[in-house]
């Protein structure tokens, strides 16, 4: 069977959030933490409009029936998180934070490099990159520290998306099994994209951090600055341990196989669980 989902997939386009009273610093009164989950919304349009150009190309070659709706289903999930997130990021930008220009480059570098490379070269950066966004998105939704002290539309927004990340974890690596095989090309492809793909991620994520810094306008004493400085550290690197975590996840694309839905029991429920969570925020 070409497609490893076991849930039916289905887009949600009704969904919306109501940005209008999210301030620029949304999360435990942390510049730092809040700039960081803003640079993730402003380069997700980014991620996002390039997977889409990426597996549209290929979708053709799919004759699969199950898989080709999992792909539309794809295909609409991630129109709909960049619809979100641009909402967002407008947001912030109508409080006087505006790096249109730093995100328009970067998006322009990301599009110059996925249409250098060939086709499976570009399949296998989304698989990369469907994965490491998966297990960001399982940080959020089993660890509470990635959502503590944030405003309450901000939660709703990153619990949707990590929810539907989950659900299409396996599409995008399914696709690849089926045009273009396993094996050691495969590992060799997703080892070498990984490695491509994060230098030019994290620029874009570390210059956007930069600007939003720069630009909020927030002042703060140096005793608080140390303060806050300190606790984004320990946010990164000790608990929730967001770097640490991320790193170990790369272990996967060493496994046999690279399976998706590895604990399919787990994440299901997690899915359920989150799904329930979000509609009684609403």
């Amino acid at each position: 069977m070409a497609s490893t989902t076991p849930i039916n997939l289905i887009a949600r386009p009704q969904t919306v959030f109501d940005f209008s009273a999210v301030p620029a610093v949304h999360t435990r009164d942390n510049r730092h933490i809040s700039h960081f989950y803003t640079a993730l919304s402003m380069i997700a349009p980014i991620t996002e409009g390039a997977g889409i150009r990426i597996i549209r190309r290929l979708q053709d070659r799919i004759d699969d029936p199950r898989l080709k709706r999992e792909i539309e289903a794809f295909i609409k999930q991630e129109g709909v998180h960049t619809r979100e997130h641009r909402r967002l990021n407008a947001h912030i930008a109508s409080l006087g934070i505006n790096v249109d220009a730093i995100v328009a480059r970067h998006m322009a570098i990301v599009a110059a490099k996925v249409d250098s490379w060939s086709p499976d070269m570009a399949l296998a950066s989304l698989g990369v990159a469907e994965h490491l966004i998966c297990e960001f998105g399982r940080l959020i939704l089993t660890r509470p520290e990635m959502l503590d002290g944030m405003h309450p539309e901000v939660v709703a927004l990153l619990r949707w998306h990590a929810i539907e990340e989950i659900e299409h974890q396996s599409v995008a690596n399914d696709v690849y099994f089926v045009l273009f095989g396993g094996g050691l090309r495969r590992k060799w492809q997703y080892t070498r994209v990984l490695v491509e793909s994060w230098r030019i991620l994290s620029a874009a994520v570390r210059e956007i951090f930069a600007a939003l810094m720069a630009q909020d306008g927030q002042q703060r004493d140096a005793d608080t600055d140390r303060r806050e400085k300190r606790d984004f550290l320990a946010w990164l690197a000790v608990r929730p341990a967001v770097a640490p975590q991320l790193a170990l996840s790369m272990l996967h694309f060493v496994r046999p196989g690279m399976p998706s839905w590895r604990d399919a029991g787990t994440d299901m429920e997690l899915i359920e669980k989150n799904l329930a969570l979000l509609a009684g925020s609403r």
